[in-house]
């Protein structure tokens, strides 16, 4: 609701702006508040259609933890990868973070198929999780 309102905030002031030159004010005309009403809806809906496709892809993730000493040299480092799922949970998207990697290297099966578990008993079935824990 507030990005309709910037929305029609600046489209209110870029169409009562005085044009700059004989170019725009040929073509310069005055928008009744019912077409600005249509514009900033038609925009809002483009802006939730784009944001909903954001959340059909996967994506990865690296989380990096660095510990370094009193004279800031690095001390330790560990580097956890990933996966990142947008998830639908009634009215709601919550990304799903399941751990692919630590350190560079593959999670081991045992612990791929640990973390996965613990992912999977905190949403309700669905079927990512049958997915995760099948693969």
């Amino acid at each position: 609701m507030r990005s309709r309102v910037l929305i029609g905030i600046i489209l209110v002031a870029t169409f009562s702006a005085a044009p700059t030159n004989s170019w725009h004010s040929a073509r310069a005309t005055q928008s009744t508040p019912a077409e600005i009403a249509k514009l900033i809806d038609d925009c809002g809906l483009e802006t939730t259609v784009m944001a909903n496709r954001l959340f059909n892809f996967s994506f990865n993730q690296t989380a990096t933890e660095e510990a370094l000493n009193k004279t800031d040299q690095l001390k330790s480092s560990e580097s956890k990868v990933y996966e990142v799922y947008p998830t639908a949970i009634g009215r709601r998207v919550r990304l799903i973070y399941v751990q692919i990697a630590e350190n560079g290297a593959p999670l081991s099966g045992k612990k791929a198929r640990s973390t996965n578990s613990n992912i999977c008993a905190k949403l309700p079935v669905n079927s990512k999780c049958r997915a995760l824990n099948s693969g």
